[in-house]
């Protein structure tokens, strides 16, 4: 049976030509998946964000990268916007990045770094940035790479469902995937965790490669 890897973490996505549909979803799991919708999730998700954590172990050292995205538009009057990424080799900070954006008076700024804050629009706020955190690419209104995982499982749900479980005392979909499941030519194990409206809790992922091992952590809050 061929899958696909689930790493809302983008690092390994084995693509299906196809999902087998012939067969026949367990009820448990069509229960719980009926309720994902990426609209809902926008109307509830509005004081939010995720950390995610990248470790590959090389023969150069050990390579750390950490990512932050947090927004608030509780207030759609006064939204924000903080991103702050950092990667270091062996301890040592080769490339960072700082964005923010901030309504000052009647206008948002956008600050990149230590460069002069540029004034952009509402929409630009709303579509450019926070946008993201959702969903980055859309295909007939169905939406990817994001913490919206929703329409990614959805479409390879028949083929991953001997590794789904519905944790309904949490309200969590929890796709567990064990190394030595080999299903693929890519070494890995994986554990994503969805909740009802399809968005990401937390996704651990590990590949093993011949030279490299890497390591995700994906965690999302939402305040609400």
């Amino acid at each position: 049976m061929n899958r696909r890897i689930l790493a809302c973490s983008f690092i390994a996505v084995l693509l299906l030509s196809s999902c087998n549909k012939n067969q026949t979803l367990r009820s448990d799991i069509s229960d719980f998946i009926a309720s994902f919708s990426i609209r809902k999730s926008i109307d509830t998700y509005l004081e939010s964000g995720y950390i995610r954590t990248d470790e590959s172990i090389e023969d150069k050292g050990t390579i750390l990268a950490t990512e932050t995205f947090n927004f608030n538009v509780k207030d759609p009057d006064n939204m924000t916007y903080d991103f702050h990424y950092v990667e270091k080799l062996n301890d040592v900070i080769t490339n960072e990045k700082t964005e923010q954006i901030l309504k000052v008076g009647e206008s948002y700024f956008y600050y990149l770094n230590d460069d002069d804050p540029i004034q952009i629009s509402e929409e630009s706020v709303k579509n450019d940035y926070i946008k993201k955190f959702f969903y980055k690419s859309s295909i007939d209104e169905s939406y990817y790479k994001g913490m919206y995982a929703g329409d990614m499982l959805i479409s390879v749900i028949y083929d991953i469902q001997d590794c789904v479980t519905i944790d309904m005392e949490n309200k969590l979909l929890v796709y567990s995937k064990p190394r030595d499941l080999k299903d693929s030519d890519l070494d890995f194990e994986q554990i994503l965790k969805v909740n009802e409206l399809g968005m990401t809790v937390s996704d651990d992922t590990i590949i093993y490669g011949p030279n490299s091992t890497q390591t995700t952590h994906i965690e999302v809050y939402n305040n609400i």
